[in-house]
């Protein structure tokens, strides 16, 4: 429960909720303490999702769900804190990371997404700041994967997939197509199809063209830039399927060691011995 936690500062807020930084109390161990204001219809919902996060998801690039549950119309999540800085700070001109740094820690978050996959779960918010970057370290961890809302959060709206944007639910394909704005972003420094009000933005994600990458990044291997627009595709059938698919269309031509070849079992395993 809660009341082994120090809580000391806040980490930031967003559409599901406030994180802190906290300590464990009898360890010390610094951990990271995620609170949402949740409806009495879902507490039953969430108490048994939050026993599978613990029990199977763990992962090198995901960060760990250590345990959850919910405390009235509270609930709760104590995770390993990720060391480092959000990928929202090098998202924008100016401030861009090379090229192949991008590339390298992107493959490993797509790794990380196709791990989720195989165990039937989506993540929904896929974005710069939902990746904690840790430079010095080379260590790379998607965020915030616990929660599986439909729901779509206000401040992700240029992220979302078309078909999230009329209503369709999670799936594989449409955090493909985030995962893919988010790389474009990271490698451009301004979003595939701009920033608008959200019926504008509906239109242009459902019917324009992203803007031409190679403009931004003209030293980019066609190869990469093809792979992106692949999975930007309005169509979900028309993207890569899987995000190892995509993943290895990213690293073939550049010997990143991110391949997503290890399989859930091992993945699962290897996490456990961790723990």
């Amino acid at each position: 429960m809660l009341d082994r936690y120090d809580i000391e500062h806040e980490l930031g807020t967003g559409a599901r909720g406030a994180v802190y930084r906290g300590r464990e109390k009898y360890t010390g161990e610094r951990v990271a303490i995620k609170l949402t204001p949740l409806g009495a219809s879902h507490v039953g919902t969430l108490s048994g999702r939050a026993a599978h996060n613990v029990g199977h998801l763990n992962h090198p690039h995901l960060v760990r769900v250590r345990e959850s549950g919910h405390v009235g119309q509270l609930a709760y999540a104590v995770l390993d804190l990720a060391e480092g800085v959000d990928l929202s700070q090098h998202a924008a001109s100016g401030c861009l990371l090379p090229a192949r740094t991008v590339l390298s820690a992107m493959s490993r978050i797509a790794c990380a997404l196709h791990f989720l996959h195989q165990h039937g779960r989506f993540h929904g918010d896929v974005k710069p700041a939902n990746i904690v970057f840790d430079r010095q370290r080379e260590s790379v961890k998607l965020i915030d994967f616990d929660a599986e809302s439909n729901s779509i959060p206000l401040g992700s709206l240029a992220y979302m997939a078309p078909e999230r944007l009329k209503g369709a639910p999670n799936s594989a394909a449409s955090d493909e197509f985030s995962f893919a704005v988010t790389l474009y972003e990271l490698l451009c420094g301004q979003l595939p199809f701009g920033r608008a009000s959200l019926p504008e933005l509906v239109w242009r994600t459902a019917h324009d063209c992203p803007a031409q990458i190679d403009r931004h990044r003209p030293e980019l291997p066609r190869s990469v830039v093809v792979a992106i627009e692949k999975a930007l595709s309005k169509i979900p059938g028309h993207r890569f399927g899987s995000m190892q698919a995509f993943s290895d269309a990213l690293i073939r031509e550049h010997s990143i060691n991110a391949r997503c070849s290890l399989n859930a079992d091992v993945l699962h395993r290897r996490g456990a011995a961790h723990d």
